[in-house]
């Protein structure tokens, strides 16, 4: 404590910026003394983390006689999600333990969109592992910082969407625009029978697309829309409701659903997803799919001229 007191006065360090992580077996010398210097740490105003959360066999009754500010779920946990029921279930209980207990959280070794998606659902908002950086030495960390306000995660280089469009999952963004072929499920619980129509998929996520259409309708999440395409020599279908709508030029329309799809379809989706962004990544102008060449104008303007013929 004395040497941790003496660097903060000597280098003029705000000691709110600082978290002193610890790992179980620290308990297990002096418990007493531990538990007094965490509480002088936190006087200071340095934050308590504990790291590999989970792998000790006393982590509760730690949490119980110790006061903690952060938990770190090991690395163990997530490398299997959500592909492994008993990680799966493990890690969700432990992001709800936390909640309950209104302690920060940080997933450790987050490698995967999947993973990340998946806990991003589950409503655990602080991570690290590679899917974020490798370590990196000193003067390569000092021009990260030196080049961006806040560091922004992409998906090998195709970006995240920003956070005030309140998404959970992230999103592709195609290099041509996706044909699909979208109908009516349900309005207002209520099933339907009507025939398709073609609209354009500008990205694609876990969670939901953005597509444009010239058929106007009400941002309705009591809609159920079923669009399908292929993507990647397979079929794929997905359902969702609208949950925005912008008018842009020459009478078309651009939509943002979100997807009423179970667990389940979303596991298989994220899984196809990760496999275009790799396609993406060797190929910018990858096209294993209904890819068009067309503006959205001209798609629909041609589609009109072609009815009237």
């Amino acid at each position: 404590m004395e040497n941790i007191r003496k660097t903060i006065d000597e280098f003029g360090l705000n000691p709110n910026f600082l978290i002193i992580e610890i790992t179980e077996s620290i308990f297990q010398t002096n418990s007493e003394q531990v538990r007094s210097n965490i509480k002088k740490l936190q006087a200071l105003g340095i934050q308590v983390a504990l790291d590999d959360f989970g792998t000790g066999f006393s982590s509760l009754a730690y949490l119980n006689s110790f006061s903690i500010d952060i938990l770190k779920i090991d690395r163990s946990f997530i490398k299997n999600i959500p592909s492994d029921e008993t990680s799966t279930i493990l890690t969700r209980s432990i992001i709800n333990l936390a909640k309950e207990l209104k302690i920060k959280l940080v997933a450790e070794g987050i490698e995967t969109w999947e993973q990340l998606s998946y806990l991003r659902e589950l409503k655990c908002h602080t991570g690290q592992g590679y899917l974020y950086s490798k370590p990196v030495p000193l003067k390569e960390f000092e021009r990260i910082l030196e080049d961006c306000k806040y560091i922004h995660i992409t998906a090998n280089n195709i970006p995240l969407e920003s956070h005030k469009e309140r998404r959970k999952f992230y999103r592709i963004e195609f290099p041509y625009l996706l044909e699909a072929d979208m109908t009516i499920l349900e309005v207002e619980g209520q099933k339907t029978k009507v025939g398709n129509t073609k609209v354009l998929i500008k990205n694609i996520g876990p969670g939901g697309i953005c597509f444009v259409s010239n058929i106007r309708f009400p941002a309705n999440r009591e809609i159920i829309l079923q669009f399908s395409t292929q993507l990647l020599g397979k079929n794929l279908s997905v359902h969702g409701c609208p949950v925005w709508t912008k008018e842009l030029d020459y009478n078309i329309y651009q939509y943002g659903i979100e997807f009423t799809i179970n667990e389940s379809e979303r596991v298989d989706l994220t899984s196809l997803l990760n496999q275009v962004r790799d396609k993406i990544q060797i190929d910018p102008r990858f096209n294993d799919g209904r890819f068009i060449l067309d503006s959205p104008i001209d798609y629909f303007l041609r589609g009109k001229d072609l009815k009237k013929h």
